[in-house]
């Protein structure tokens, strides 16, 4: 589960506003990536896309229900103050680490 918040229209001129989209029938487009290591490098066939309705509906509130299972636990990612350059891509190297995925001992090397 990835919870994230931004303002909905941060002013940067590198961000879209993010706008009721109740009235659409595809919702607002959204990318992802992500990899498993601290380097930055090409994501492969780690990336998603589609489109989420952000606004009309009210979620269920799977997230209270989840933190609920023994074992789960949060991290909060704080924002540490990156300024995004004026350039069409941007990167930042950013690692947090986790510990090992859930279900793999600390040591074990698979």
């Amino acid at each position: 589960v990835v919870e994230a918040y931004r303002k909905l229209d941060t002013g940067d001129s590198q961000d879209w506003a993010i706008v009721d989209d109740s009235n659409t029938t595809q919702g607002t487009a959204y990318i992802a990536a992500w990899g498993d290591t601290p380097e930055m490098m090409y994501h492969a066939m780690n990336r998603a896309k589609g489109f989420l309705v952000l606004h009309g509906r009210e979620p269920p509130d799977l997230l209270s229900e989840l933190l609920k299972t023994p074992g789960i636990t949060t991290s909060d990612l704080i924002n540490f103050e990156y300024a995004v350059p004026d350039e069409e891509d941007s990167y930042v190297e950013w690692c947090l680490n986790l510990g090992p995925p859930m279900g793999v001992a600390e040591g074990d090397d698979r």
